[in-house]
């Protein structure tokens, strides 16, 4: 077994597989393409240290200096790398998947293109990472610290994700759906063109978020914090809001249907234009709603507040607004034949007026 090497010696092409080499001094050694598979590393000073094209998977790396190391092309994955201090490491294109990464110090890593997927990255220090077009889908990244990471064009679908810390993280073109985001914190951050359907969201801060053109639908919303967040041309519909925080968000052109907004707050909420048919607004507070031209037919308004209301050109034909509160509301060429109008202000008199 080698047991000291002098520093800066030239091993490429060398057969070092099963080879006892912890504690050994490696820094600037030219290892590249050497045969280091199933070689006891550990420990060992590997930094600065050209490793790129090395075989080495089932390797015991823990706690290993491989900071500055270049391990871009390196086969790693089924490689212990827990608690390896790997900041600053080159790692674009290296195979990591299936590899122990845990607890591993990966911030200003270089991963762009690195293969990730079914990899354990639990409790893994990421921040400021570049992992833009990194497969990760199905890798554990739950408690991971992702903020200020690159993550664009990312593939987490599948990933647990629950507690990470994604805020200022650019997630443009991210594929995030069937990603578990509860409780994440996500403002600020950019999810625009994001794909999130069937994404679970609930508690998870979204306040300013870029949402435009993001893909909802199906998407679990309740109880999330979405005030000024921009919806504009979101697909929302099948979307669970219920007892979300909507107030002051811009959600015209939103396609809404079928969406569950009940005990929403949608005060002072933009949604001219907005496709809301057959969505389930009962208990919804819409006080100050902006909804003219407004397609509603078909919709459940019963127990909804739309006092001061401006609901001109609006389509309610065969809306239920039983035990609706429309004082002051604002119906002025409206479409109201079929609604139900038992209780509304004037009763059947007031109905008539509007529709004449």
């Amino acid at each position: 077994n080698v047991r000291l090497l002098v520093p800066s010696a030239d091993l490429r092409l060398i057969d070092l597989h099963h080879t006892d080499l912890h504690h050994t001094d490696l820094h600037h050694t030219d290892l590249h393409h050497a045969d280091l598979h199933h070689a006891d590393l550990h420990h060992i000073d590997l930094h600065h240290t050209d490793l790129h094209h090395i075989d080495l998977h089932h390797t015991d790396l823990h706690h290993t200096d491989l900071h500055h190391a270049d391990l871009h092309h390196a086969d790693l994955h089924h490689t212990d790398l827990h608690h390896t201090d790997l900041h600053h490491a080159d790692l674009n294109h290296t195979d990591l998947n299936h590899t122990d990464l845990n607890h591993t110090d990966l911030h200003h890593i270089d991963l762009h293109h690195a293969n990730l997927n079914h990899t354990d990255l639990h409790h893994t220090d990421l921040h400021h990472a570049d992992l833009n077009h990194t497969d990760l889908n199905h890798t554990d990244l739950h408690h991971i610290d992702l903020h200020h990471a690159n993550l664009n064009h990312t593939d987490l679908h599948h990933t647990d994700l629950h507690h990470a810390d994604l805020h200022h993280i650019d997630l443009h073109h991210t594929d995030l759906h069937h990603a578990d985001l509860h409780h994440i914190d996500l403002h600020h951050t950019d999810l625009h063109h994001a794909d999130l359907h069937h994404a679970e969201l609930n508690h998870a801060d979204l306040h300013h978020i870029d949402l435009h053109h993001t893909d909802l639908h199906h998407a679990d919303l309740h109880h999330a914090d979405l005030h000024h967040a921009e919806l504009n041309h979101t697909e929302l519909n099948h979307t669970e809001l219920n007892h979300a925080d909507l107030h002051h968000i811009d959600l015209h052109h939103a396609e809404l249907n079928h969406t569950d907004l009940h005990h929403a707050d949608l005060h002072h909420t933009d949604l001219h234009h907005a496709d809301l048919h057959h969505t389930d607004l009962h208990h919804a507070d819409l006080n100050h709603t902006d909804l003219h031209h407004t397609d509603l037919h078909h919709t459940d308004l019963h127990h909804a507040d739309l006092h001061h209301t401006d609901l001109h050109h609006a389509d309610l034909h065969h809306t239920d607004l039983h035990h609706t509160d429309l004082h002051h509301a604002d119906l002025h060429h409206t479409d109201l034949h079929h609604a139900d109008p038992h209780l509304l202000p004037g009763g059947g008199r007031f109905l008539e007026l509007v529709v004449f």
